[in-house]
Parts: structure tokens; sequence; C-alpha cells
């Protein structure tokens, strides 16, 4: 019964659901209680008593119907309604049928509230017990009190008392297995919860386990990584005293710096996260604390002339100002003073403020930082100090950071019995604050002197070099590649710049996407090696909007990225990216990558102008420019052969052989090549293509390989013909000048079907048509007198205005057929009789 209650629940409906649980209920039900009186109907049916049965027979279609409707995803609110009613209407038919309120049938009605609260819940019951109990009232009323209904029984004695007896038995059954399926699901429902808890709780404790696992972990690595950074440290730090200004090493130093800040806050972190930290809080001089503070500040301000000013109660600090003193321990109140002073260096532009203050107020002493960067909204707040959360944690933020030190301080601070808050106005600026208690100064109240921890300055708040463009072009790589470096970290801009240098490239620096486009758009460089997370445009972005612009479209690109992941590469290939190169890299791996790139690049370029020959030097010579665009455009396809209806003009001129045998072949040449010359630009304006010269004959088709209707077909060959003649006059004046008499051409024109498309050898082949209309074409056009344009009856019926003249039946030779010509005399020009 399971399963098949299992079959008829509607697909994506979850058993566990309320509504899931409602739909198995109801089909429990439908199936039970529809099921209950198909014996009834049987027995009607064999005591005759087809009325009675037939309404069971009805009710019970209903029943079963309800569990398909189900499984088509009807809600179980309308499913439910569906099941009382149907168990409604066959009880109502069958109580008029038996005589009103005496029916034997009348106590099932007390089954339809039970039944309906069992499929839709108690309001649902509520309602169809109100309808049973108003039916049974009322047909009492009409038939007992008003006398308004008269209802006589179809039983007779003995089989009412049967139907009373049986019927009472079945709805004691029908209740009975109502309640116990809706039980069985109930207890189902309860069993796959416990299951489904007991698992999520084994998943729980393995994930704990897991936690505790990565918890060491961290630490472990942690505390591996302090080993070597304590033996790098110190040297670079005496190779920057010894060498200040080596760039290269200063860079050096101020990453070595940042990466144990971030070790540091990782191996913080996981303290916390194991528990409880001991902290040794003491009395502490607020002031003093203060001063050395801003002091350890003050030189990172001034390198991007960003005003520090030290503040008590309001007041500018000086010698005499009450000194406030708070319990706490030092190194954590240095490290959530520093998150906050090195934040504020972050976020506050170049010639801004910040101020480093301290209030007293009620036996607690706040201490602040405000600046005026950009802001946060309202609604970003609540982000600050959670743990990797940012307020932008975009690839196109800009400023970099990990999301932990505000989310560390939070936490020393409440471990110090202290809170931590933000006041911020956006366009205005923000202020950091910690509050802890204060406390009375010892006997001893010498003054905080402390020695200020470098790392925890953090070296991306430090000024950086200009972020403008900058083009690098050392003498050794003046005329070298130029490759376009884009990074908002100054630091991997001049790393990947020098590596290029190196191997003979000419830099040009850009800290971002949209300066970067501007400088690709102006500069057109061989290369681009971007990073992908950067403010404003990220390298991903660029890329995109690099191959949207047609001059730089083909520009390699180089994704570099500290998501070394194959998606991450999937998706940089995806964007358009040409080569990704995971961080960190080598100066090799970097520049090999690059010089592939230009070499490709450049095999390309070359690829593309030997085409660009080839289109000039071969097709154009046989096509139209416009058709040879097209082919190169891949809109047009010069195919198979095919049989299709095209016009071909054959022109000759006429006695040339015989009035040139006595000019040399350089005279020749020189006068065919003109003449050819001046047809070919004539042909090519109306679009027709040129089969073959043959001598100083010329072949010419209409139709192919660009499909035109025989109309234009015939016009187009028409109006090349007479211009064709109108053109000769201009070379008939070259053969006087040469000593030659002037000379006219003879054109023919027919159309018909022919078979055009490529034929030839592996070696060689030609674009063409073939056909008898081919023949009969060129048999035309020697039938032609001089100076006239002699056209075939199938042209003169696509052009009947055309001014022709009818010239008779001709015999061509190979033409078994006499055909028809007719004569065309170009503007200009003189009919002649034909030969």
């Amino acid at each position: 019964m399971q399963r098949l209650v299992a079959w008829f629940m509607p697909k994506g409906l979850a058993a566990d659901s309320p509504e899931g649980f409602k739909v198995q209920t109801i089909i429990w039900v439908s199936l039970m209680v529809g099921n209950s009186g198909f014996p009834f109907m049987v027995l009607l049916y064999w005591v005759e008593n087809p009325q009675e049965a037939t309404v069971i027979l009805w009710s019970w279609v209903f029943f079963m119907l309800i569990p398909f409707l189900a499984r088509r995803g009807m809600p179980s609110g309308s499913l439910a309604h569906l099941l009382a009613g149907n168990y409604y209407q066959c009880h109502l038919f069958l109580c008029m049928i038996w005589g009103g309120v005496e029916a034997p049938n009348t106590m099932w009605f007390a089954a339809i509230p039970i039944v309906s609260v069992l499929v839709g819940g108690i309001r649902h019951g509520f309602i169809w017990g109100c309808i049973s109990v108003a039916s049974v009232l009322g047909i009492y009323v009409l038939e007992e009190v008003t006398g308004h209904l008269v209802l006589n029984t179809s039983l007779l004695p003995f089989e009412h008392l049967f139907v009373l007896a049986m019927g009472t038995v079945a709805l004691l059954a029908a209740v009975f297995g109502s309640t116990t399926a809706f039980e069985m699901l109930r207890l189902s429902a309860f069993e796959r919860r416990v299951r489904a808890e007991d698992k999520l709780k084994r998943a729980n404790d393995d994930l704990k386990v897991l936690d505790a696992q990565k918890t060491s972990f961290f630490q472990n690595v942690s505390h591996e990584l302090r080993t070597p950074l304590t033996l790098i440290l110190p040297p670079l730090t005496e190779a920057v005293r010894a060498r200040p200004e080596d760039g290269q090493m200063r860079m050096a130093a101020r990453n070595a710096r940042r990466l144990l800040r971030l070790v540091n806050q990782l191996l913080t972190l996981q303290k916390m996260r194991a528990g409880p930290q001991r902290l040794d809080a003491e009395p502490i001089d607020v002031i003093g604390f203060l001063t050395i503070s801003g002091d350890a500040f003050q030189s990172a301000c001034a390198a991007k002339s960003i005003s520090l000013s030290l503040v008590h109660n309001g007041r500018a600090i000086d010698d005499e100002v009450e000194r406030p003193w708070v319990l706490a321990e030092l190194d954590a109140l240095e490290k959530i003073v520093f998150n906050f002073l090195s934040n504020a260096l972050k976020f506050t532009p170049d010639g801004g403020a910040i101020e480093l203050g301290a209030s007293t107020r009620a036996r607690r002493v706040r201490i602040h930082v405000r600046d005026t960067g950009p802001g946060i909204a309202p609604e970003s707040r609540s982000l600050l100090f959670q743990e990797f959360s940012q307020v932008d944690s975009s690839a196109t933020r800009a400023v970099e950071g990990t999301g932990l030190g505000l989310a560390l301080a939070k936490s020393l601070a409440t471990q110090l019995d202290g809170e931590v808050g933000v006041d911020s106005e956006v366009g205005v600026g923000s202020t950091f604050w910690v509050e802890l208690p204060s406390t009375r100064p010892p006997n001893d109240s010498a003054t905080t002197a402390f020695e200020p921890k470098e790392w925890l300055i953090d070296p991306v708040a430090e000024a950086e070099e200009s972020a403008q463009p900058r083009t690098d072009s050392p003498a050794s790589s003046a005329n070298g590649p130029l490759v376009l470096v884009v990074d908002d970290l100054a630091d991997l801009r001049n790393l990947v710049a020098n590596f290029l240098q190196r191997a003979g490239y000419r830099t040009l620096q850009a800290p971002n996407g949209r300066v970067a486009l501007r400088e690709a758009i102006r500069h057109r460089p061989d290369a681009i090696v971007t990073d992908w997370m950067m403010p404003e445009m990220t390298g991903a972005q660029l890329i995109q909007r690099v191959r949207q612009e047609p001059e730089i479209a083909g520009i390699p690109t180089v994704l570099l990225t500290a998501k070394s992941d194959e998606e991450s590469r999937l998706m940089g290939t995806e964007l358009g990216a040409d080569a990704f190169v995971g961080k960190p890299f080598n100066e090799q791996e970097l520049v090999s990558v690059v010089r592939n790139l230009i070499a490709l690049k450049a095999g390309e370029r070359e690829v593309e102008r030997l085409n660009q020959r080839l289109t000039e030097t071969v097709l154009k010579r046989y096509l139209p420019p416009p058709l040879v665009d097209r082919l190169i455009a891949d809109d047009l396809e010069l195919g198979a052969p095919e049989l299709r209806t095209v016009t071909v003009l054959f022109s000759d001129i006429c006695e040339f052989t015989n009035t040139s045998e006595d000019l040399g072949p350089a005279t020749i040449a020189r006068l065919l090549n003109d003449y050819l010359t001046a047809m070919t630009g004539i042909v090519f304006s109306f679009e027709g293509t040129i089969d073959k010269f043959i001598g100083d004959g010329m072949m010419v088709m209409f139709g192919a390989p660009i499909a035109l209707d025989p109309v234009e077909q015939a016009r187009r060959a028409t109006a090349c013909a007479a211009a064709m003649q109108d053109a000769m006059d201009a070379f008939a004046d070259t053969c006087e000048a040469e000593g030659l008499p002037r000379l006219t051409i003879r054109v023919g024109i027919h159309q018909g079907e022919a078979v055009v498309g490529n034929f030839g050898s592996d070696q060689r082949f030609d674009y063409t048509c073939i056909g008898p209309m081919v023949n009969a074409a060129a048999r035309i056009e020697s039938q032609c007198p001089p100076g006239s344009i002699m056209i075939s009856q199938a042209i003169r019926e696509q052009l009947p205005d055309l001014n022709a003249t009818d010239h008779g039946l001709f015999a061509l030779k190979g033409i078994p057929d006499a055909r028809r010509l007719y004569t065309v005399v170009p503007s200009g020009g003189k009919e002649t009789a034909p030969v």
C-alpha cells in the first residue's frame, strides 16, 4: 500500500514536508474509503437496486480519481474538499432514496467531519461538519416538521436492517482504517525525521572533528610560516637600511611584512576559535599609547599627504593634558588600534585627514580613529565586524584585505570587557572606536613605553607610486614589442614590467581596467598582462571590453590571478583570455607565455597578410570585389556543380589577330591588357563574373555565383554589353595612335540552363558553366556584326521592351535547329546588317 501511495505522490514534493504529509493522507483515505463502498455496490446490483448501486459507482469513480489528481499536482486543500464533497454527495443521494432521516445511512454523515479533520485539518472538518449537520436537520425539518418533503424508502424491511448493520460495520471500518492510515503516516514521518536528525547529528559530529583538524592544521601551518618569515625579515630590513635606493629590496621587505601580518591574523583567529584566551590586563597610559601609535603612522600618512592629529576630549594632546588610564593588555590594544589606523590609512584619499583620539566618560575610556574616507552605508555596517566579511567583497573592490582585522578587534575588545563600534556617514568619513574600562594609574605611574610592531601596519595602506599610466622603454628594448601591464598594486606592476624589460619588451603600466582600456586603444600594445581582481574594472571585464573594440580585439591577453584552480582557468578562457598564469609565478614562466602569444599573433597576421594577397592577386581578378568580400565573410560559397539558369555574354575584337600581325609582342600585350582592364571594370560594375579570357575575347556569366532572377540577368548582361561598346571608342583612339585601324567588338548574349560550379583537378580548377547554351552564346557572338550586340530569343523574351531588331532565323554551327536572333544597337551606335 505504501508503494502505491508513493507512486501517486507528485514529483518534486517531499514526503516529509507538511504538504507532502497531507497529500499522502488524502491518497490513503481516498483509496480506503472509496473501496469500502465497492462491496455495497456489487450487492445492490445483485439485489436489483440499480439506482443506489449507480450512486455508489459514481462516488467510487471520483474516489479513485483523487489519487491521480494528486499525482498531477493538485493542492492538498482542493483534494481534501473534493474528497469530503464526494463522500457527502454520495450519502445525501442515498439518504433521499432510502427515506430521508430514517434511512439506514444517516449515521454515516457523522464520518464526514472525522474524515475531513484527518485529510484537511480542524478548520476543514468544522466546515464539513456544519454542512453535514445542516443537511440532516434540513431534511428532518422538511420531512417531519413541516411535511413539505415526502421521501419513501426503496428498501424492504429486512434490506433496511441489513444495510443498517453492514453500514455500521463499514462506517466503523472506514473510520478505523482512516485513522490507522493517518497514524501510520505520522509514525512513518516521525521515523524519517528521527533518521534525518541522527544523520544530521553524525554529520555535525564529523564537521566538529574536521573543524578541530582544520584549526590544528592552521595553527601548525601558521607557526611553520612564522619561522621562515622570522629568518627573512631581519636580513631584508638590514638590506633596506644599507641600500635605501634599492626599490626591489624595499618591495620585498614591504610584502614580507604583509605576509607576516596575514599569518599572525590567521593564528590569532584560530586561537580565538579554540576558546577564550587569557589576557594579562594591566593599567595602560592612554595618552602615551596614542602618542607612540601616532608616531608609528606619521611617515605613512606624510607619504600620502594625509594629516594625522592626536586629540583628547576634543582638544589637541599636550604635555599638561589629563592622562586617562585603561585596564587592558598592551598587545591586544595595539592590535585593535593599529587595525583601525591601517584601515583609515587605506581608505582616506591623498590630502585627507585622520584623527586619533580618546575621550573619558563615566568610568569608561573611548579610543577612536576618525577618517575622511568614503564612509559606510548603514546597510553595510553589520558586515564590518564579522569574520572574512568586507563592505566591498567584489572583484572590483578598491582596497585589498582579508576581512579578519575588525573581527579580531571585536573579539579582543570583548575579552578585555570592552566593546567596539563604528559611526559613519557616506561621503563624509567614518569613526571606529573601542571603549574599555578606565582604571587608576599605578603607584609608579610612568607613561606607557613600547616598541610598535611594524607588521601591525598594513603595507597595503602605505603610499604607492602614482596610479597614472607609465611607459617604460629601456634603451635595450626601445624597439621591442609593447606590453601593457595592468594591476592595482604598484609592486606587482613593477615586478612584471621588470621581468618583461629584461626580456627586451617595452612596457606600459595601468592601475585598473578602465585606465588600461583607454591606454590600449591609444597605444595598441602587442600584448596585455592583467590581474583579475582590480578596482573600477576587473581584468575579466577588461578582456571582454577589449574583445568588443574592433581596433584592439585581436590583442593577446594574459590573465594573472591567485585563483589557480581549474574552474577559474576555464572561466578565464571563456571570458576571452588567451593565457592564464597563476600566482606566484616566475620570470621564465611569464616571459615564455608572453613571447609565445606575441609570436602566435605575428603568425596570424602573416597568414592574414597572405590571405589578403591571395584575395587581391587571384579572386579579385576573376570576380567583382563585392563578391570577393562576401566570399571572405562566408556570406557566399562557390559550391559543388549545380544546374541553374544563367546568362552568358561572349565578346571579341573584330580582326584583332590579323591587324596586329605587324606589331611586336610587347605592343600587342600592352594594348590587349589595356583593353581587358577597361572591359573588366565594366563587367565588375554590373556584377558579372568573368569566366575566362580567350585571347582578345571574354566569357562573362550573370546569375552565378550570386543567383539572380532571369529578367535581372538579361537586363544586366545587355546593359553591360552596351557599356562595353560605348567604351570601345577610347580603345579605338589608342589603336589609331599605334598605327592600327579603328577596331570594333561584337557581343553575343544567350540565356538558358547550364551546370555551374567548380570543375578541374586537385592541382587546378575553374569556376565555370558548361552546357549547350554556352556553345550557343559563342555561336551567336560569331554571327554578330562588328560594333553591335546580338541576343537570342530567350533574352528577347525576358526584355520585351528592349530596342532590338529581329534579323530572322540563323543556322548556328553545331546547333541543329535554326535560332531567331536580334540585334541591339548601343547608345550612340549605328545598326549594321548581319553577316
